[in-house]
């Protein structure tokens, strides 16, 4: 079928787009993918950089450096086209540091040593820099070559990637298959990326060379976080990428993101801003800018929870002190301790500030004197404000160049406190970072910071992909819970974790009941067992966070959980070994180990005399202690193992502590056994909403609130205010009940039907077929129609993968709805079986799932069941030697699934070829051979008798040259350097001579337990030139003499 709208078409659409940008364009189409006459003016096709735009750029943002100077450095970055991928991450960042800081040049003038700064791009003056958008540029990698849609050059460095789709095709298929594949081939290409632009016209996605697809954002807003998006519109009626290109390609705001709003993490995960933190961080320096005229107000930044606020805050920092000359301290205030120590993380972990640029001050007397001095970064607690009683703060400076940053704001910092800390910097410039709104608090607050420059809510967040949404559902204990839980002051109370004498009489005195009530051991032993039914039966098996009312209560459940939890193991034991049933087992096991891999801890507070505290209730907190002070074998705390998706800690019990400022993302599921309002209640369900995925799990699409207090009256007024509307008749809640999970599972799965049916499957005909046979048949020959071509594999695979995570993210709630299940079962059956047709989409074998467990849940009869034929061994380990090529082509021609046959054999060829070419990188022509039979195949040429002669004569070929080492009478090792050092026209006495010259070499490097080739040899200067004098030595002597100086120069 002929597509209404092609890729060509949007490549050109774009291209006009840039054009109006007032970029200058290229098109560096050529015939031959190895031509270098396509505009580029590269000396190879491995090569990135455009050679003499770089070199014009360079000499003309540089006047003041020698000539000689600038070409040598130009020369460098021209020639590092390795192909090596291990090495792109470290490139990338270092890459990125000349880009944003330049490079430093040594040189002598007038006897004097200089230094300077050679800079590849002009920040302040976009005008100053070339900004080419350049499409179908070829470039050579080990095996063949790639071509990229568009690339974005700036001064010739290739800065932008941009993948471009069909309409008709997702979006992801140009993450999983262009992107991954073009960073496995062709590595240099993303040594000065930064940023990877994916679209098929009505949705565009955007993110950083090494995130997950999950990461990957939108980009709709051009100006201000509050414009209205209408996302059905905008993919019916326009282009989603028109919208980023406004928002983001014109010059001067590519060049702000690109120096500003990048980050990495320990210089290795790279971070890009998303649209909302652009945004909002421009909008709170255009504040800093009018600092003046706000007389210290700088405003308040709202960004919810799990939005990458805590970045925006690093990027905001970073850009004043990039952007505004001056000498600023910034002092960042938290109102608790761990916020405090995760706020430094982020800031030294991102490289802004080193450990010796910042202070956290062990009192408030040494905050006073720092504030004195001009230290650039100060990170305190607001309680380092306190001061004595009857006498008044003094004043510490009156400079107007500290930068006051305040995280939360609205809670302790409007009190006493922040009075304190105005009265010693009065002409500070003040800003609140908040991830909740401000409510009652708002006017108290604008007084302080003044009105909001930026705010992103709870609703926005989930509608941007930047935060996953949360699913609601009830589970509240028979013990009926009294209305004194929900009284506001009895909420205020037991928000603390530690309480004022005051506090603790009231809630002894006046709420005792309740409290005896939330702490009943029947009602306790009930949620416990919910918990330990509920947790290892989940589809998506991230962490989960147990919230009680109090540190007692939070213990008690640990014991309970733990009690059932043993409890359960021994019941599966019993049931495996009175079961037959190879389903059960399977469901059984599955659960026993996942229960078995668990790990809990109780994380609480410390306070003085807790010992005793706790022996009142008949409680041991000194085992808890002992476990929450554990370092394990790498050093880490419990903070950093719960952080591990990896660790065996798993499911954590809390009633205060991590509730707020704590970001996991792999946690998916809170049990709220705790009542809770407003942002209390906010903070908690957030730690449940960042997006994370990971090869074990997968991907998780939501975060599962399980309430066992009855407090949706609360969370539905909470995410009505902390949700978020710019409009008054949004009322559209961000939390959802599970109902709505499953619909969502439904419709998912009447698209998958509808996929097929496009195909001519028809899915319900072979769920339906009465004989098991038949059912087999039926499914084998709808995976031969989707294995037809490459790109209806990857769209079902796509398909599959959705319908299998949103199935994850139901489960186990699915199990209590009539839910037919059948199409379900058949599409992972296909998925299976192509599973294990395509090695490089396969789940993995030791994946922790349970939808196995369905069918022990559900009536038999309405199950969809296949058993798997012993004929279907698509992994068949028979080496090449062994292969009988004729027959096995008949075979395949003859064969009623001619499509699976070929892809079991492409898998084959797919797998020995890699091994080859890993062996031996000369065999590169074979690569491109097998590249246009892929092409062959998904053009339909499989109907034509000569594709199964080219295929035949590939294979054939493929075999003798598997053979050739022990045909020379060679190592593998020893055939690589002879292939190397060949050249034509060679007499039949001086191939001897090469061959010999080639075991020579190999045996000479490889002498004294190989100290030539030491680890990553390659990758420093001394190794490298040693290693490169031995190859000179050795070959000066014993290659023939019809090697002349230039031959011999290019071999070595």
């Amino acid at each position: 079928m002929v597509d209404f709208i092609t890729e060509d078409d949007l490549e050109l659409r774009i291209m006009e787009e840039f054009e109006d940008l007032g970029y200058s364009l290229l098109n560096a189409y050529t015939k031959t993918n190895s031509s270098l006459k396509d505009g580029t003016h590269r000396q190879t096709k491995k090569q990135i950089v455009l050679p003499d735009v770089l070199l014009e750029y360079a000499r003309k943002l540089n006047p003041s450096i020698p000539d000689a100077l600038i070409v040598e450095e130009v020369q460098a970055i021209i020639k590092d086209d390795s192909l090596n991928s291990r090495l792109l991450k470290d490139k990338n960042y270092e890459y990125y540091q000349s880009l944003i800081n330049g490079i430093n040049i040594k040189f002598a003038l007038n006897d004097e040593e200089q230094i300077e700064t050679l800079k590849l791009i002009d920040f302040e003056h976009p005008e100053n820099n070339s900004f080419i958008a350049a499409r179908q540029v070829w470039i050579a990698g080990e095996i063949g070559y790639r071509r990229p849609d568009i690339i974005v050059y700036i001064n010739g460095l290739p800065l932008v990637w941009i993948e471009l789709k069909k309409p008709s095709e997702n979006v992801q298929l140009g993450y999983s298959k262009n992107l991954m594949d073009q960073k496995k081939d062709i590595p240099q290409l993303f040594f000065f990326n930064q940023l990877c632009i994916i679209s098929n016209g009505h949705i565009t996605k955007a993110g950083s060379y090494n995130s997950t697809f999950s990461h990957y954002f939108e980009w709709l807003k051009i100006e201000d976080e509050k414009e209205v998006i209408d996302r059905t519109k905008i993919h019916d009626e326009e282009l989603s990428i028109q919208y980023l290109l406004k928002g983001l390609m014109p010059k001067a705001k590519l060049l702000d993101y690109i120096e500003n709003f990048i980050l990495y993490l320990n210089k290795d995960t790279k971070i890009v801003a998303k649209n909302h933190q652009f945004l909002g961080v421009n909008h709170a320096i255009e504040a800093f800018e009018n600092r003046e005229a706000r007389n210290g107000k700088l405003g308040v930044f709202w960004h919810t929870q799990g939005s990458g606020k805590s970045f925006s805050m690093v990027m905001y920092v970073r850009k004043i002190r990039r952007k505004f000359a001056g000498n600023y301290t910034f002092l960042l205030v938290t109102d608790r301790n761990d916020l405090d120590s995760q706020l430094i993380k982020n800031f030294v972990r991102t490289g802004v500030v080193e450990d010796t640029n910042m202070v956290k001050p062990k009192s408030g007397l040494q905050l006073r004197k720092l504030l004195k001095s001009n230290i650039s970064m100060i990170f305190t607690t607001i309680q380092k404000f306190r001061y004595d009683k009857y006498k008044d703060f003094p004043l510490l400076s009156e400079r107007k160049d500290i930068i006051v940053i305040v995280d939360e704001a609205h809670r302790t910092q409007y009190k006493n406190l922040a009075e304190n800390m105005r009265k010693g910097i009065p002409n500070a410039q003040y800003i609140a970072f908040t991830g909740t709104p401000l409510l009652g608090s708002k006017q108290l607050t604008y007084d302080y910071f003044g009105k909001p420059v930026s705010e992103y809510t709870f609703n926005d967040s989930i509608n941007d992909g930047a935060t996953v949404p949360l699913f609601y559902t009830k589970k509240v204990p028979t013990v009926n819970l009294n209305n004194d839980l929900l009284n506001d002051e009895f909420l205020d109370i037991i928000d603390k974790e530690e309480l004022t004498d005051e506090e603790r009489k009231k809630l002894e005195n006046k709420y005792r009941s309740s409290l005896n009530v939330m702490k009943r051991d029947d009602r306790l032993d009930e949620v416990a067992q919910y918990i330990v039914k509920h947790f290892p039966k989940r589809g998506f098996l991230g962490k989960g966070m147990v919230i009680s009312v109090d540190k007692y209560a939070t213990v008690m459940m640990y014991n309970k959980v733990q009690e059932h939890w043993k409890k359960r193991i021994r019941a599966i034991n019993s049931k495996l070994q009175q079961t037959d049933s190879h389903e059960e087992k399977e469901a059984l096991l599955k659960e026993k180990t996942f229960m078995n891999s668990v790990e809990m801890a109780v994380v609480v507070s410390e306070e003085s005399g807790e010992e005793e505290k706790f022996e009142r209730f008949g409680l041991d907190i000194t085992q808890h202690r002992k476990r929450y002070h554990q370092v394990d074998d790498e050093g880490r705390d419990i903070e950093e193992q719960f952080k591990d998706p990896d660790h065996a800690l798993q499911l954590v019990f809390v009633t205060a502590m991590w509730l707020t400022g704590f970001d996991v993302p792999s946690v998916s599921t809170l049990y709220l056994d705790k009542p809770m309002k407003s942002h209390t209640l906010m903070q908690a369900i957030a730690r449940a909403n960042r997006v994370y995925s990971d090869d074990k799990r997968g991907i998780k699409i939501n975060g599962l609130i399980v309430d066992h207090v009855n407090i949706f009256h609360y969370m539905k007024k909470a995410l009505k205010d902390y949700g978020g509307s710019h409009h008054e008749a949004e009322l559209d809640l961000p939390v959802k009940q599970v109902d709505e999970l499953i619909e969502m599972l439904v419709l998912t799965q009447e698209e998958m039907i509808r996929f097929c049916a496009s195909l001519n499957i028809d899915l319900m005909e072979i769920v339906n077929a009465e004989e098991t046979f038949s059912k087999t048949c039926k499914a084998k020959a709808a995976v031969n129609a989707v294995v037809a071509t490459d790109e209806q594999k990857a769209q079902f695979i796509i398909y599959t993968n959705l319908l299998k995570n949103i199935y994850d993210a139901s489960c186990p709630e699915i199990f209590h709805y009539d839910w037919d299940n059948r199409i379900y079962k058949l599409v992972q059956y296909m998925s299976k079986m192509m599973g294990n047709l395509i090695q490089n989409e396969r789940i993995e074998d030791a994946q922790v799932k349970v939808e196995a467990l369905l069918d022990v849940s559900v009536d038999s009869e309405n199950l969809f069941y296949i058993k798997e034929d012993s004929d279907a061994d698509y992994n068949k380990t028979i080496s090449l030697s062994e292969l009988d090529v004729e027959s096995m082509i008949a075979k395949i021609q003859k064969s009623e699934f001619v499509n699976i046959e070929l892809i079991e054999l492409r898998n084959f060829i797919e797998q020995k070829l890699e091994a080859m070419l890993n062996k031996n990188e000369t065999r590169v022509s074979f690569a491109q051979r097998y590249e246009k039979l892929v092409q062959g195949y998904n053009a339909g040429a499989t109907a034509n008798e000569n594709y199964f002669e080219e295929l035949k004569k590939f294979v054939k070929d493929l075999k003798k040259e598997d053979a050739r080492a022990s045909t020379e009478h060679l190592s593998e090792e020893e055939l690589v350097l002879y292939d190397l050092l060949l050249k034509e026209k060679l007499t039949k006495e001086e191939e001897k001579q090469v061959k010999s010259a080639a075991t020579q070499l190999y045996h000479s490097l490889m002498k004294e337990n190989g100290k030539f080739l030491s680890v990553d040899w390659f990758k420093d200067e001394q190794p490298k030139q040693r290693v490169k004098n031995k190859i000179e030595t050795v070959l000066d002597k014993a290659l023939p003499d019809s090697y002349d100086k230039e031959v011999f120069q290019n071999k070595t």
